[in-house]
Protein backbone atom coordinates (compact mmCIF):
# COMPACT_ATOMS: atom_id res chain seq x y z
CA UNK A 1 0.00 0.00 0.00
CA UNK A 2 1.41 3.40 -0.95
CA UNK A 3 0.69 5.78 1.91
CA UNK A 4 0.44 9.55 1.83
CA UNK A 5 3.68 10.57 3.52
CA UNK A 6 6.03 13.41 4.26
CA UNK A 7 9.47 12.53 2.93
CA UNK A 8 12.50 13.95 4.71
CA UNK A 9 15.68 12.75 3.02
CA UNK A 10 18.84 13.91 4.73
CA UNK A 11 21.46 14.64 2.06
CA UNK A 12 24.33 12.94 3.85
CA UNK A 13 22.69 10.18 5.82
CA UNK A 14 20.05 8.60 3.58
CA UNK A 15 17.73 8.73 6.56
CA UNK A 16 14.03 8.61 5.84
CA UNK A 17 11.49 9.80 8.41
CA UNK A 18 8.22 8.91 6.75
CA UNK A 19 5.11 9.58 8.84
CA UNK A 20 2.10 7.60 7.66
CA UNK A 21 -1.23 9.37 7.28
CA UNK A 22 -3.11 7.02 5.00
CA UNK A 23 -6.18 6.22 7.11
CA UNK A 24 -8.76 8.96 7.58
CA UNK A 25 -10.82 7.12 10.24
CA UNK A 26 -8.96 6.50 13.47
CA UNK A 27 -9.40 7.08 17.22
CA UNK A 28 -8.98 10.68 18.35
CA UNK A 29 -5.94 9.80 20.44
CA UNK A 30 -4.23 8.56 17.28
CA UNK A 31 -5.00 11.83 15.49
CA UNK A 32 -3.71 13.73 18.49
CA UNK A 33 -0.50 11.67 18.53
CA UNK A 34 0.17 12.50 14.88
CA UNK A 35 -0.39 16.22 15.52
CA UNK A 36 1.94 16.20 18.52
CA UNK A 37 4.56 14.32 16.50
CA UNK A 38 4.40 16.93 13.74
CA UNK A 39 4.94 19.64 16.37
CA UNK A 40 8.13 17.79 17.38
CA UNK A 41 6.99 17.00 20.91
CA UNK A 42 8.37 13.51 20.61
CA UNK A 43 8.22 12.38 24.26
CA UNK A 44 4.54 13.33 24.46
CA UNK A 45 3.90 11.75 21.06
CA UNK A 46 5.30 8.45 22.35
CA UNK A 47 2.83 8.45 25.22
CA UNK A 48 -0.06 9.11 22.90
CA UNK A 49 1.06 6.45 20.42
CA UNK A 50 1.16 3.97 23.29
CA UNK A 51 -2.45 4.88 24.10
CA UNK A 52 -3.41 4.61 20.43
CA UNK A 53 -2.03 1.08 20.27
CA UNK A 54 -4.26 0.10 23.20
CA UNK A 55 -7.35 1.00 21.18
CA UNK A 56 -9.22 -1.62 19.13
CA UNK A 57 -7.70 -0.63 15.81
CA UNK A 58 -6.99 -2.82 12.80
CA UNK A 59 -3.63 -4.09 11.64
CA UNK A 60 -3.20 -1.31 9.11
CA UNK A 61 -3.74 1.37 11.75
CA UNK A 62 -1.33 -0.47 14.05
CA UNK A 63 1.25 -0.51 11.27
CA UNK A 64 0.89 3.24 10.77
CA UNK A 65 1.18 3.86 14.50
CA UNK A 66 4.23 1.65 14.94
CA UNK A 67 5.91 3.45 12.04
CA UNK A 68 5.19 6.89 13.47
CA UNK A 69 6.18 5.83 16.99
CA UNK A 70 9.41 4.51 15.51
CA UNK A 71 10.07 7.95 14.03
CA UNK A 72 9.53 9.53 17.45
CA UNK A 73 11.97 7.04 18.99
CA UNK A 74 14.47 7.90 16.27
CA UNK A 75 14.30 11.63 16.98
CA UNK A 76 14.95 10.86 20.63
CA UNK A 77 17.97 8.74 19.59
CA UNK A 78 16.31 5.58 20.88
CA UNK A 79 17.52 3.59 17.91
CA UNK A 80 16.83 0.04 19.12
CA UNK A 81 13.26 0.99 19.96
CA UNK A 82 12.89 2.69 16.57
CA UNK A 83 14.11 -0.41 14.73
CA UNK A 84 11.73 -2.59 16.74
CA UNK A 85 8.78 -0.35 15.86
CA UNK A 86 9.60 -0.22 12.15
CA UNK A 87 9.79 -4.02 12.19
CA UNK A 88 6.42 -4.27 13.95
CA UNK A 89 4.95 -1.91 11.36
CA UNK A 90 6.17 -4.19 8.58
CA UNK A 91 4.80 -7.29 10.30
CA UNK A 92 1.38 -5.68 10.66
CA UNK A 93 1.27 -4.46 7.05
CA UNK A 94 3.99 -5.78 4.72
CA UNK A 95 2.59 -3.64 1.87
CA UNK A 96 3.21 -0.35 3.69
CA UNK A 97 6.38 1.16 2.25
CA UNK A 98 7.52 3.91 4.69
CA UNK A 99 8.69 1.52 7.45
CA UNK A 100 11.06 -0.23 5.03
CA UNK A 101 12.66 3.08 4.06
CA UNK A 102 12.81 4.28 7.66
CA UNK A 103 14.40 1.04 8.82
CA UNK A 104 16.84 1.05 5.91
CA UNK A 105 17.93 4.61 6.63
CA UNK A 106 18.49 3.86 10.30
CA UNK A 107 20.36 0.63 9.50
CA UNK A 108 22.64 2.69 7.25
CA UNK A 109 23.27 5.13 10.06
CA UNK A 110 24.18 2.17 12.29
CA UNK A 111 26.50 0.86 9.53
CA UNK A 112 24.48 -2.34 9.11
CA UNK A 113 24.70 -2.06 5.35
CA UNK A 114 23.80 -5.65 4.37
CA UNK A 115 20.50 -5.40 6.22
CA UNK A 116 19.87 -1.93 4.82
CA UNK A 117 20.34 -3.25 1.27
CA UNK A 118 17.54 -5.78 1.81
CA UNK A 119 15.17 -3.02 2.87
CA UNK A 120 16.17 -0.64 0.07
CA UNK A 121 15.47 -3.39 -2.45
CA UNK A 122 12.01 -3.76 -0.93
CA UNK A 123 11.49 0.01 -1.18
CA UNK A 124 12.42 -0.18 -4.87
CA UNK A 125 9.55 -2.63 -5.40
CA UNK A 126 7.25 0.17 -4.21
CA UNK A 127 9.19 3.08 -5.74
CA UNK A 128 10.88 1.79 -8.92
CA UNK A 129 11.41 5.30 -10.31
CA UNK A 130 12.79 6.93 -7.16
CA UNK A 131 16.36 8.10 -7.81
CA UNK A 132 17.01 8.75 -4.11
CA UNK A 133 16.34 5.11 -3.24
CA UNK A 134 18.79 3.81 -5.86
CA UNK A 135 21.31 6.34 -4.56
CA UNK A 136 20.95 5.04 -1.01
CA UNK A 137 21.29 1.47 -2.26
CA UNK A 138 24.43 2.40 -4.17
CA UNK A 139 25.91 4.11 -1.12
CA UNK A 140 25.40 0.95 0.94
CA UNK A 141 27.26 -1.08 -1.67
CA UNK A 142 30.05 1.50 -1.82
CA UNK A 143 30.49 1.16 1.95
CA UNK A 144 30.74 -2.61 1.51
CA UNK A 145 33.33 -2.06 -1.27
CA UNK A 146 31.02 -3.57 -3.86
CA UNK A 147 32.06 -0.81 -6.23
CA UNK A 148 30.67 -2.35 -9.41
CA UNK A 149 27.29 -2.85 -7.75
CA UNK A 150 27.39 0.70 -6.42
CA UNK A 151 28.18 2.14 -9.85
CA UNK A 152 25.27 0.22 -11.36
CA UNK A 153 22.78 1.55 -8.81
CA UNK A 154 24.09 5.11 -8.90
CA UNK A 155 23.98 5.10 -12.70
CA UNK A 156 20.38 3.92 -12.49
CA UNK A 157 19.62 6.82 -10.15
CA UNK A 158 21.14 9.23 -12.66
CA UNK A 159 19.15 7.71 -15.53
CA UNK A 160 15.96 8.31 -13.54
CA UNK A 161 16.90 11.86 -12.57
CA UNK A 162 19.82 13.39 -14.51
CA UNK A 163 19.66 16.47 -12.29
CA UNK A 164 20.07 14.54 -9.03
CA UNK A 165 23.48 15.87 -7.97
CA UNK A 166 23.84 13.47 -5.05
CA UNK A 167 24.17 10.46 -7.34
CA UNK A 168 26.88 12.07 -9.48
CA UNK A 169 28.71 12.96 -6.25
CA UNK A 170 28.45 9.42 -4.86
CA UNK A 171 29.38 7.82 -8.18
CA UNK A 172 32.41 10.11 -8.39
CA UNK A 173 33.57 8.92 -4.98
CA UNK A 174 33.08 5.31 -6.07
CA UNK A 175 35.06 5.85 -9.28
CA UNK A 176 37.83 7.33 -7.12
CA UNK A 177 37.90 4.16 -5.01
CA UNK A 178 38.28 2.21 -8.25
CA UNK A 179 41.20 4.50 -9.21
CA UNK A 180 39.23 5.74 -12.22
CA UNK A 181 40.33 9.27 -11.52
CA UNK A 182 39.29 10.91 -14.79
CA UNK A 183 35.74 9.56 -14.41
CA UNK A 184 35.72 10.60 -10.75
CA UNK A 185 36.67 14.17 -11.69
CA UNK A 186 34.08 14.23 -14.48
CA UNK A 187 31.28 13.26 -12.11
CA UNK A 188 32.26 15.95 -9.62
CA UNK A 189 32.25 18.45 -12.50
CA UNK A 190 28.63 17.43 -13.16
CA UNK A 191 27.83 18.05 -9.49
CA UNK A 192 29.41 21.51 -9.65
CA UNK A 193 27.39 22.40 -12.76
CA UNK A 194 24.21 21.41 -10.93
CA UNK A 195 25.26 23.05 -7.66
CA UNK A 196 28.12 25.58 -7.98
CA UNK A 197 28.32 25.97 -4.20
CA UNK A 198 28.91 22.27 -3.49
CA UNK A 199 32.21 22.67 -1.63
CA UNK A 200 32.68 18.92 -1.17
CA UNK A 201 32.50 18.34 -4.93
CA UNK A 202 35.35 20.82 -5.42
CA UNK A 203 37.34 19.00 -2.77
CA UNK A 204 36.75 15.57 -4.28
CA UNK A 205 37.44 16.79 -7.80
CA UNK A 206 40.67 18.29 -6.53
CA UNK A 207 41.60 14.96 -4.97
CA UNK A 208 40.95 13.16 -8.26
CA UNK A 209 43.00 15.75 -10.17
CA UNK A 210 45.83 15.44 -7.64
CA UNK A 211 45.83 11.67 -8.19
CA UNK A 212 46.45 12.46 -11.89
CA UNK A 213 49.27 14.86 -10.89
CA UNK A 214 47.32 17.86 -12.17
CA UNK A 215 48.43 19.87 -9.17
CA UNK A 216 47.62 23.39 -10.40
CA UNK A 217 44.03 22.42 -11.17
CA UNK A 218 43.76 20.54 -7.89
CA UNK A 219 44.99 23.56 -5.93
CA UNK A 220 42.41 25.74 -7.68
CA UNK A 221 39.65 23.34 -6.63
CA UNK A 222 40.85 23.10 -3.03
CA UNK A 223 41.02 26.89 -2.88
CA UNK A 224 37.43 27.10 -4.14
CA UNK A 225 36.33 24.57 -1.50
CA UNK A 226 38.03 26.71 1.15
CA UNK A 227 36.33 29.87 -0.11
CA UNK A 228 32.97 28.14 0.25
CA UNK A 229 33.69 26.60 3.67
CA UNK A 230 36.53 28.32 5.46
CA UNK A 231 36.27 26.31 8.69
CA UNK A 232 36.80 22.91 7.02
CA UNK A 233 40.21 21.32 7.57
CA UNK A 234 40.17 18.82 4.71
CA UNK A 235 40.73 21.15 1.71
CA UNK A 236 43.50 22.98 3.57
CA UNK A 237 45.24 19.65 4.16
CA UNK A 238 44.71 18.53 0.59
CA UNK A 239 45.96 21.81 -0.81
CA UNK A 240 48.99 21.44 1.42
CA UNK A 241 49.65 17.98 0.02
CA UNK A 242 49.37 19.32 -3.54
CA UNK A 243 51.76 22.16 -2.77
CA UNK A 244 54.19 19.71 -1.19
CA UNK A 245 54.08 17.60 -4.36
CA UNK A 246 54.85 20.73 -6.40
CA UNK A 247 57.76 21.67 -4.15
CA UNK A 248 56.02 24.70 -2.64
CA UNK A 249 57.14 23.79 0.87
CA UNK A 250 56.29 27.10 2.60
CA UNK A 251 52.80 26.89 1.10
CA UNK A 252 52.47 23.29 2.24
CA UNK A 253 53.54 24.21 5.78
CA UNK A 254 51.07 27.09 5.94
CA UNK A 255 48.12 25.02 4.70
CA UNK A 256 48.88 22.03 6.92
CA UNK A 257 49.23 24.29 9.95
CA UNK A 258 45.82 25.78 9.20
CA UNK A 259 44.34 22.29 8.77
CA UNK A 260 45.72 21.30 12.17
CA UNK A 261 44.25 24.39 13.80
CA UNK A 262 40.86 23.23 12.58
CA UNK A 263 41.45 19.50 13.17
CA UNK A 264 44.41 18.94 15.54
CA UNK A 265 44.46 15.15 15.14
CA UNK A 266 44.61 15.08 11.32
CA UNK A 267 47.36 12.54 10.70
CA UNK A 268 47.88 13.35 7.03
CA UNK A 269 48.24 17.04 7.78
CA UNK A 270 50.68 16.27 10.59
CA UNK A 271 52.78 14.04 8.34
CA UNK A 272 52.72 16.59 5.50
CA UNK A 273 53.79 19.36 7.89
CA UNK A 274 56.64 17.32 9.32
CA UNK A 275 57.91 16.26 5.87
CA UNK A 276 57.75 19.80 4.51
CA UNK A 277 59.49 21.32 7.52
CA UNK A 278 62.22 18.67 7.34
CA UNK A 279 62.78 19.31 3.63
CA UNK A 280 62.97 23.04 4.30
CA UNK A 281 65.55 22.48 7.05
CA UNK A 282 67.68 20.29 4.78
CA UNK A 283 67.44 22.86 1.99
CA UNK A 284 68.53 25.64 4.37
CA UNK A 285 71.63 23.66 5.36
CA UNK A 286 72.59 23.28 1.72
Amino acid sequence: MRSSSILILLFTACLLCLPCTALATKPEVCNQADKIYKSKQFEKALQLYDQCLQKPVGRKRKALTYNNRGNAHYHLKQYDAALADFTLAIKNDPQLDPPYGNRAGLLMQLKRYDEAIEDWNKVISFRPRDAAVYDCLGRCKEKLKDYDGAIKDLTQAISIDPKYARSFFDRGITFYHQKKYAQAAADQTRVIKLNPKHYNAYNYRGTALMAQKEYDKAITDFSQAISLKKDWATPYRNRGLAKEAQGDLPGAVSDCQQALKLRPKDRQATACLQRSQKKMSVSALN
